[in-house]
């Protein structure tokens, strides 16, 4: 599938996606927030060739325990290691993972 024809499938179905506990996301959840006052989250990215050339923002809005990003079934992560390098743990923390289709990479984050 081409890149513009896969985002013409996605105009104006990309909404916000709250996430309050650790889930699978899709290609779709683009934008997402998370809460993680109840808990450390896991985030399970989609895999990375459905995602060449795809952002996705996380921001933690309210808690103060870890968000963890996972690749899905060994996709490659930006050759750092997941659980200690790919996390934020504070409220208006975000990161913008980026896909080129083979790794994911942490193109922009904020810790606050």
């Amino acid at each position: 599938m081409s890149l513009d024809r896969r985002t013409d499938e996605l105009k104006g179905k990309l909404a916000r996606n709250a996430i309050t506990a650790s889930e699978t996301i899709t290609i779709r959840d683009r934008v997402n927030t998370v809460a993680t006052a109840g808990g450390a989250v896991v985030v399970t990215l989609p895999p990375i060739a459905d995602c060449a050339g795809m952002f996705f923002s996380f921001t933690i809005i309210s808690g103060t325990n870890k968000l963890t990003f996972l690749d899905n079934n060994g996709d490659s992560f930006d050759d750092t290691n997941v659980e200690t390098d790919n996390s934020i743990d504070a409220a208006n923390d975000c990161t913008v993972l980026y896909s080129d289709g083979f790794t994911w990479h942490i193109v922009a984050q904020y810790v606050a």
